[in-house]
């Protein structure tokens, strides 16, 4: 009889272990359980069971411990991009882009200022640069740089061409907006 009931008892244990370990594997493949698991390497968990005393005499309940190591929680890694959004900026209406021609290629602002206008920008009359451009730029004033993104990328041109306006704008006029100084890069824009 004492065999049979410590052979009840250690079913009892390992039937424990067996269900642990399958809630432990739901719960890993489960994020917000796994989340929640310690980012140790590995952990430990213990299980205990007591065995009721065989009657009201003076015999002990008997105690086992088992001890399942537990895989370490999965990990996710997360990228977080900031966009800028028109609603945090100037509508494009109300963006103020003038266009000079740094090339010499006749009409060439003029051209790309009556795109920009098709485009929705609020465009001003186009004019020479004062000087030839090797490549084009558009310049912005302070508060205008999603929208100088953006119309660098309605004329195809990468990110790294867009720059604070400074005082090295090859351009005696007024600083506008947003100012585009046109270079040999937009001549496409000649044919159209």
């Amino acid at each position: 009889m004492k065999g049979r009931r410590a052979l009840i008892g250690l079913i009892l244990v390992l039937a424990q272990i067996g269900i642990g370990y399958a809630l432990l594997s739901s719960a890993s493949a489960n994020s917000t359980v796994s989340a929640a698991l310690s980012t140790t390497s590995s952990t430990l968990v213990t299980t205990s069971t007591t065995a009721p005393p065989r009657s009201s005499t003076t015999v002990a309940p008997t105690t086992t411990s088992t001890t399942v190591p537990v895989p370490p929680p999965t990990t996710s890694s997360t990228t977080t991009t900031i966009v800028l959004s028109p609603s945090t900026t100037n509508a494009y209406s109300s963006v103020t882009v003038r266009v000079a021609n740094g090339t010499q290629v006749p009409g060439l602002a003029g051209k790309i200022t009556n795109y920009l206008a098709s485009k929705g920008y609020d465009v001003v009359a186009p004019v020479n640069a004062n000087a030839q451009a090797s490549a084009s730029m558009v310049y912005y004033s302070s508060g205008f740089q999603y929208q100088a993104i953006t119309l660098a990328q309605d004329l195809a041109l990468s990110q790294a061409s867009v720059a604070p306006y400074s005082a090295s704008v090859p351009l005696n006029l007024p600083e506008e907006d947003i100012t585009v100084i046109v270079g040999p890069d937009l001549s496409v824009f000649a044919n159209g």
